[in-house]
């Protein structure tokens, strides 16, 4: 489920930090930068996260309909959930697909195939945004609706999610009981302190995710940053400045030289084409030849799935290099 999309997911309401619980899985670093950097999505990529939101809201309604079909009591659809990680300073906040009174929250989400098959084999282990988002539904569901207070460092806990997961492409519907918050109450404490802190201070913390994960961050520039090496001796510090400077100027010239190289072939072509299979021309100031070449290659592929494995590994090394990676920071 996708919870109050006109809102961006950090912002203040007043003086408290708001945290939209679909964006709590995010890395600490794009948590603290919402609102102050520019995000970063591709057109492609935000075309397929708006297509997917959409799919899955029109697909909430039918999986209800075949929830209460099979018996179930479904209420507080769209309902909202707040909970508090600091009083007066920080919440999570969104709204749960519904909830069963003995099962706790409802959580409904529409996959593809492919990730159907990695939430049939895994669960939510397959899926870390949607676990900190279904811990933030499930502590505060509770948190609203148990007279007695929910004892979130505690084992004992009474009041699982019901999570449901469409197939897209042919309706299949798995449904998994959870038992209990897939993230504890703790790590998120922890995490958005550490957000509250970085956003205060105007800072950025070192982003603690990996992998593909890191593929849907909106600041992905942010990811790339390098840290300068304040040990290097000032002296090293400025030639390295210059030198980079220096990078970068070549970068663009070659840029033209690549640009200016493709232009000329195909103006080359051009020519050939209109010499009408002549090998020679000669016009004011200028002769042009035909030149032929014949070239040997070698298709590797090929001879690699031709070649016994023991054999070919007689004629396979490795070529270790190194090289400068040289980009504009943000804002430099």
């Amino acid at each position: 489920m996708t919870d109050t999309i006109q809102l961006p997911p950090v912002y203040m309401d007043g003086d408290i930090m708001v945290v939209r619980a679909s964006a709590l899985g995010s890395c600490v670093r794009a948590l603290s930068a919402y609102g102050r950097y520019d995000e970063v999505i591709p057109l492609q990529r935000k075309q397929l996260l708006d297509r997917t939101s959409k799919e899955g809201q029109l697909h909430e309604g039918s999986v209800i309909d075949h929830l209460i079909s099979e018996g179930y009591d479904v209420s507080e659809a769209q309902g909202t959930v707040n909970l508090t990680v600091i009083r007066g300073r920080v919440e999570v906040r969104g709204h749960i697909d519904g909830s069963i009174p003995g099962e706790g929250v409802v959580e409904i989400k529409t996959m593809s195939k492919s990730r159907f098959d990695d939430w049939q084999r895994h669960g939510l282990s397959a899926f870390p945004k949607y676990q900190w988002q279904l811990a933030a539904y499930m502590y505060g569901w509770a948190d609203q609706h148990l007279s007695e207070g929910v004892g979130f460092g505690g084992t004992d806990w009474r009041q699982p999610a019901l999570y449901v997961v469409k197939r897209r492409d042919d309706g299949l519907i798995d449904i998994k009981t959870i038992s209990h918050p897939p993230i504890s109450f703790q790590d998120i404490r922890k995490k958005l302190v550490q957000v509250y802190r970085h956003r205060q201070a105007k800072t950025l913390p070192d982003c603690d995710i990996t992998g593909n994960e890191q593929f849907w961050c909106p600041f992905p520039y942010l990811h790339e940053e390098d840290v300068v090496d304040m040990d290097l001796p000032d002296e090293t510090i400025l030639a390295l400045e210059e030198l980079a400077k220096k990078y970068d100027e070549m970068r663009e010239i070659q840029k033209l030289g690549d640009k200016a190289g493709e232009e000329k072939s195909a103006i080359g072509k051009e020519m050939l084409e209109l010499m009408d299979g002549r090998d020679k021309a000669e016009i004011a100031g200028f002769r042009i030849v035909r030149v032929k070449q014949v070239r040997e290659t070698v298709d590797m592929a090929l001879l690699k799935s031709d070649m016994d494995p023991a054999e070919l590994a007689k004629y396979q090394g490795t070529n270790r290099v190194e090289y400068a990676k040289v980009t504009k920071r943000k804002g430099k």
